[in-house]
């Protein structure tokens, strides 16, 4: 008994101290709260019927226009699930869909005049994250530099993988 009580300790300390070290963990959560930030300033500028969860359409849309099954596919989930959030995009007025000239049973996905705004708005809320962590003494210019292409070196490494 005393043993497994020992193993048990052993386990515990071992977990807790590979979750301070553990960078999934650590960038999952950042993001969620990055997420939360994002989504007090969109409601500060008149985007409170779209969350966190629709940014996946905007980040991956393109402006002359991208199919749902291009969409889904950049974004990392199935079309199924992207369909759904680009059903509720269209219902707020930001995005439109029209059957796809090449193939009548796809969708194109479109920016609207509200959809534009709301990208111009996006970047403003990014800007003023990235100052409120430079406020707080994060991201020297750098830092933030080396930060970036660490993060797009370990983007593109995914990316590369997952096509090989």
């Amino acid at each position: 008994m005393y043993q497994a009580q020992l193993n048990l300790k052993e386990e515990i300390e071992l977990h807790n101290n590979f979750n301070k070290t553990n960078s999934v963990r650590i960038i999952r959560q950042i993001t969620r709260y990055i997420n939360t930030e994002i989504n007090y300033y969109l409601i500060q500028k008149g985007h409170s019927k779209l969350s966190a969860r629709h940014l996946s359409v905007f980040e991956n849309l393109d402006f002359e226009g991208t199919n749902i099954v291009t969409l889904a596919h950049r974004a990392g989930m199935t079309k199924q699930a992207m369909s759904k959030l680009v059903k509720e995009v269209i219902q707020v007025g930001y995005i439109r869909a029209i059957i796809d000239e090449r193939d009548s049973r796809a969708l194109t996905v479109y920016f609207t005049d509200k959809g534009i705004s709301f990208l111009k708005d996006m970047r403003e809320t990014i800007q003023e994250v990235r100052a409120n962590f430079k406020a707080k003494g994060f991201n020297s210019s750098n830092n933030n530099e080396t930060f970036i292409n660490n993060l797009q070196n370990i983007l593109r490494f995914f990316e590369t993988s997952a096509a090989n």
